[in-house]
């Protein structure tokens, strides 16, 4: 039994559902229940920051494998070593591919691929050697939940006439919003940004709306229906990624 569940508002419906099903199929004979879940949303609750914190994403992969799943597939966990917090086969899919596909078929000259911060730098690497792009990351100061500085860029962009920003998601937007303003300052005319998951919480479509970002490209992990996108937005299907693993 496959069972497609996505933690996206309201999660913890989402959640139960997801536990409910997955007892469901195990209680019915289910040989096998393989939890689909293309955006794990407590991937971002993955250490003790603050005392007496709970790591959320460890208590959800052990109630997942409780409820009776026996593989996951997920898509872009925003912190990689939430993969270890599960005893079960997992499978930790990227959409680079999509990305990619997507990328090849735009005007790719005088272009470099800007990771917001360091701690996401290897994965912008290896999309940015995927498309033979240079790549510049933004060095990051989070301030608040809806705040962040980003006062420098590690490399050279002021010779490039347009940017790709890369990041696993865009939550606040805070951060996208942050280097796009500081990557105009340097000198680039065109900025397009790609992003797996969608999370658009908080002034996120706002902040979006009103920055220098040309192109606002994420993937369908995350339903937005009833949600009105600004004009900026491409949404891709990573479904066929799903399908095939």
């Amino acid at each position: 039994v496959f069972i497609v569940q996505s933690f996206s508002p309201p999660v913890n419906d989402h959640v139960v559902e997801l536990l409910m099903m997955l007892d469901i199929a195990r209680g019915s004979g289910a040989r096998e229940a393989h939890a689909v879940i293309p955006y794990f949303s407590f991937a971002r609750s993955d250490k003790k920051d603050a005392p007496r914190i709970s790591i959320t994403g460890r208590l959800m992969a052990k109630l997942i494998e409780t409820a009776g799943a026996t593989h996951v597939i997920t898509m872009t966990l925003h912190s990689p070593q939430v993969h270890g917090f599960f005893d079960m086969p997992t499978d930790a899919l990227t959409a680079r591919p999509t990305f990619k596909e997507y990328f090849k078929k735009q005007d790719l000259r005088q272009t470099i691929v800007i990771s917001p911060d360091a701690g996401h730098a290897n994965a912008a690497v290896r999309f940015a050697e995927s498309l033979g792009l240079p790549m510049a990351a933004g060095n990051k100061t989070r301030v608040s939940d809806a705040e962040v500085r980003i006062t420098n860029l590690i490399g050279e962009v002021s010779s490039y006439r347009r940017a790709l920003i890369y990041d696993d998601e865009i939550a606040s937007g805070a951060s996208i919003e942050a280097v796009a303003r500081l990557l105009i300052e340097r000198g680039v005319e065109e900025i397009t940004a790609a992003c797996t998951h969608g999370v658009l919480s908080g002034a996120a479509l706002t902040r979006v709306a009103e920055s220098p970002i040309k192109k606002m490209i994420i993937c369908d992990s995350i339903n937005h229906e009833g949600k009105v996108l600004p004009p900026q937005f491409e949404i891709l299907p990573c479904s066929g990624l799903f399908g095939e693993a």
